[in-house]
């Protein structure tokens, strides 16, 4: 297969997990969320704090100063990423580069969430979007001059339009759409994919990227504490929803050679 996925056992580069709440964190509330970093140290040691400035227009003074966010990182022994948690404005964020299994990276991900909205210790915050975001990687293993996409796109794909197969190497195909859901959230759920192949000039090798985002609106915001509940697995119900909706959108974008080389269906 001239296609190989990015890893040995899967092509998935990284996977995001969002919250956005219903507003912007206050100082205090990002001051206790740094407070709290032994609740998950040893698994994201490194503590960084961005550096902000704000630029002002006009003789109005500012109404308040920007809040900087913080994250919490641990790194790959080769220097890379393998896991952050960023707070940012209005949204807590953890990226996962270092994927192994979905419900050994979901519980990570689902502990380093719960544990900082608890830590924020802030009222009159409500969750207002959930996301989920998966990077996969394909790199093309042969001569550039035979590159041929549909070796790893779905012939048949009502998602895919033809003119794409004859481009070469070098296109991209960025489109998404919103629609209603009522389980596990009722809301209003964005499906957006992001396709490009292109080449890392400094490796030699062309590449195909799927960046996939699932994203639900919520009609009404819901309490971090709810969603969070450990008796009811409210939280997992959700995440559980957007990992299989990404297998799904996945396969109206993949050959049937890919979906079974990457092990679509795998837990």
């Amino acid at each position: 297969m001239p296609f190989r996925p990015c890893n040995e056992a899967h092509a998935i580069q990284e996977v995001i997990f969002v919250l956005l709440f219903s507003r912007n964190f206050k100082k205090q509330e990002v001051s206790a969320l740094e407070a709290a970093h032994d609740l998950w140290r040893d698994d994201l040691p490194r503590f960084r704090k961005p550096h902000m400035f704000a630029v002002h227009f006009g003789n109005e003074p500012p109404t308040q100063d920007p809040i900087a966010g913080c994250m919490f990182d641990k790194y790959k022994p080769d220097g890379s990423l393998a896991w952050r948690l960023q707070a940012n404005e209005d949204s807590l964020v953890v990226n996962c580069l270092d994927y192994t299994r979905w419900n050994d990276v979901w519980g990570s991900a689902k502990r380093f969430l719960d544990s900082a909205t608890k830590a924020l210790e802030a009222e009159g915050l409500f969750i207002r979007s959930v996301g989920l975001q998966y990077i996969d990687l394909f790199l093309w293993d042969g001569d550039a001059s035979d590159y041929d996409s549909s070796e790893l796109l779905k012939a048949d794909s009502d998602f895919i339009p033809a003119s794409i197969r004859n481009k070469g190497p070098f296109w991209h195909l960025h489109q998404g759409w919103f629609q209603e859901c009522d389980e596990p959230l009722t809301g209003r759920l964005l499906e957006r994919m992001h396709l490009d192949s292109a080449d890392d000039t400094a490796k030699g090798e062309l590449f195909v990227r799927c960046d996939n985002t699932l994203r639900i609106d919520l009609f009404t915001p819901i309490d971090p504490n709810e969603f969070f509940d450990q008796q009811d697995g409210f939280s997992d119900s959700v995440y559980d929803f957007l990992h299989e909706k990404n297998k799904h959108v996945m396969r109206n974008y993949l050959n049937e050679e890919t979906v079974k080389n990457i092990r679509l269906d795998s837990k």
